[in-house]
């Protein structure tokens, strides 16, 4: 068995709905926004929103194509439509040229930039201070479940599509098990 410890607790805690809605309020700025609505509502890590590139997002599917993620792979996956509405808007102001998310001097965002964005977020808007932020990408696919959504339907929007295909399934499938999601959800 593996040994329960506080940084285990801190590292598996969902953020609920309201929280999210709860942190993204507290962040005014349009690029701040869209990054942590990227984050959360297309399951990403840090270092796949920061690789983004502008001709990485499609809006007329609803989807990004997430290109060296972890392990090298790449995938699709969707981004919801409050997401897709800063988007726009962030560039539009913005107008990014290469990186979606660029620096003040034009080149890619920094992930330290992106931490300090959500530490000040979580500080404003008093949601739990063990939060992490990539606890707001693993509360993604658990809030689609909550929601109803099946795993079938789930599945494409967190697998990577290039090889390891089964590996991924079987991982995603023991994910949701062990969260107590798998058979909530009808699987």
């Amino acid at each position: 068995m593996l040994p329960v410890t506080a940084e285990s607790i801190h590292a598996i805690q969902d953020f609920s709905g309201k929280d999210v809605e709860r942190l993204t309020q507290a962040v005014d700025n349009v690029k701040h926004k869209s990054l942590l609505l990227l984050i959360y509502s297309a399951g990403l890590r840090k270092g796949e929103v920061l690789n983004l590139r502008v001709r990485d997002l499609d809006f007329s599917r609803e989807c990004l194509f997430v290109k060296d993620s972890k392990g090298g792979k790449y995938r699709y996956t969707l981004f919801a439509p409050k997401a897709m509405a800063f988007l726009k808007e962030y560039m539009r102001v913005y107008k990014p040229r290469y990186w979606l998310f660029e620096g003040r001097a034009g080149g890619q965002y920094s992930e330290s930039s992106l931490q300090s964005i959500f530490e000040r977020a979580r500080e404003r808007s008093n949601v739990n201070p063990f939060f992490t932020l990539h606890g707001l990408r693993h509360s993604f696919a658990t809030h689609l479940v909550e929601q109803g959504v099946g795993f079938v339907t789930l599945l494409p929007c967190v697998m990577f599509l290039l090889p390891g295909y089964p590996d991924t399934v079987a991982w995603f499938a023991s994910f949701l098990y062990f969260e107590g999601l798998f058979w909530a959800s009808g699987g």
